[in-house]
Order: C-alpha cells, then structure tokens, then sequence
C-alpha cells in the first residue's frame, strides 16, 4: 500500500459519512482520482454502508444473513490480497 493511500484510509469511514472537513474531503477526492485500488475500496465501502441502511430493519432468514456476511468477508480478504500482491510487484519492480 501506497503512502498517500495510508494517509486518507483513516479519514474515508468520515468521508463517507459525510462528517469530514472540506478540506480532508478534496485530499480525498484529489487521491481517488489517480488511484484505483482506493476507488474500489471506497466503492465496496459506498456498497456496504447501503445494504446495511436498507437491510438493518429488516427481518431476513440467518441463512441469508450468514451468507452475505460470508460474501462481504470474502471480499475483504480478496481486496487484501490483491493490494499485498501488488505491493510485492512494486518491491520487485524497484530492484
């Protein structure tokens, strides 16, 4: 992971929420707009903050709850990977 990503991750759950300064929110903006792997991990966090505002009051099977839990981690660990996978690229590529 970047430096620069490092420096908005702490900033991105007031972000989305709306609750950040203007001034953090165009250090963020700015970044997104050069930087992929943070945009889709701003995105999946947009997608996650939705399901959870739209489901939280309703009453679902466990099964399907356990499901999408599973789903939502599955690709936490994914987005993980795949950044640790790139950082190693970036180490080899600078020897």
């Amino acid at each position: 992971m970047r430096r620069a990503c490092k420096a908005i991750l702490g900033s991105l759950s007031d972000y989305l929420e709306g609750e950040a300064s203007e001034q953090v929110c165009n250090k963020i903006e700015e970044h997104l707009k050069g930087c992929k792997m943070c945009q889709m991990h701003v995105d999946n966090m947009r997608l996650i903050i939705t399901m959870y505002k739209r489901w939280r009051d309703v009453d679902i099977p466990r099964a399907l709850s356990l499901r999408i839990e599973q789903v939502i981690a599955n690709e936490i660990g994914r987005l993980s990977r795949d950044r640790k996978a790139g950082s190693r690229r970036a180490r080899r590529r600078k020897k």
